[in-house]
């Protein structure tokens, strides 16, 4: 998500339904790998959406994010092969 009139993303904190959730926080990645025309996407009027990824992480993850930065947690994620859609994965960190 964006702000209106700008382009800076805004963070996103989620709170599982039960306490023994494992997926606490939403991470916000801009989509950059399926070209520009899904990074961008140009309404008729000729606005602009910016299209992000909002992808559910670990306690552990979100440890690891601080510590390391988000590069690093995305690397962990390639290396690790994260199955994105899967809301009961194993952590990466």
């Amino acid at each position: 998500m964006s702000q209106p009139g700008g382009d800076r993303m805004l963070e996103l904190h989620m709170f599982g339904p039960r306490p023994a959730w494992e997926l606490v926080e939403i991470l916000t990645v801009v989509v950059v790998d399926h070209g520009p025309s899904l990074e961008n996407l140009s309404l008729p009027d000729g606005s602009t959406v910016r299209c992000a990824w909002l992808i559910p992480i670990t306690s552990a993850e979100v440890r690891y994010k601080k510590k390391h930065g988000l590069e690093a947690l995305e690397e962990r994620f390639e290396a690790g092969g994260l199955d994105y859609l899967d809301p009961h994965r194993a952590s990466v960190c």
